[in-house]
């Protein structure tokens, strides 16, 4: 097995063991937060400027942008499949975003009331916030695994070094490799 692939399998094994832990983390960005950007730019929201979300928005959709196409070697009928592999996944991030969305309204509205609301309660909206976004990163990090397999181990090389510089210079700190 390759080390790209033996690293995805690594990923998706943490994942299922916590869904906030570093290695949940793409591009510097947290996978709920990645799926957000990925959702905004799909739902053809056009901030103004170059925000740092359109920015994220253009290296999460590394196989339709035509210089990264060329750098990591992907053909017109790879980057179709791969949109069509996104685009099949999209309603189901979008689906999942929203019960994380909700989840987190219900939490912070037991938080703001915390003198009289129950610790129970609290644990309980806790896991639940938990469970989706646990839900949200797996299928996210499923759409991953779906589209890299598509790729040669050359192009997921590119890929992966390219992902993992980005790592390093949007976040210095960390101790990704």
């Amino acid at each position: 097995m390759s080390r790209t692939m033996s690293t995805l399998v690594v990923v998706g094994l943490m994942l299922a063991a916590s869904g906030r832990s570093e290695a949940a983390q793409i591009c510097g960005t947290p996978r709920d937060q990645a799926a957000e950007v990925l959702l905004g730019e799909c739902d053809n929201q056009q901030p103004q400027g170059g925000t740092s979300a359109q920015d994220s928005a253009k290296r999460h959709k590394w196989w339709r942008g035509e210089e990264a196409r060329t750098d990591f070697g992907i053909t017109e009928q790879q980057s179709k499949e791969l949109e069509a592999i996104f685009q099949q996944t999209l309603p189901m991030l979008k689906a999942k975003k929203l019960d994380v969305d909700r989840e987190e309204k219900i939490l912070a509205t037991l938080m703001a009331e915390a003198s009289t609301t129950n610790e129970s309660k609290v644990v309980q909206a806790v896991e639940k916030v938990e469970a989706a976004r646990s839900s949200l990163s797996r299928t996210f990090t499923m759409m991953q695994y779906r589209m890299f397999r598509l790729l040669t181990p050359e192009q997921r090389a590119k890929v992966q070094a390219y992902h993992d510089h980005t790592q390093q210079t949007s976040n210095p700190l960390s101790t990704r490799r």
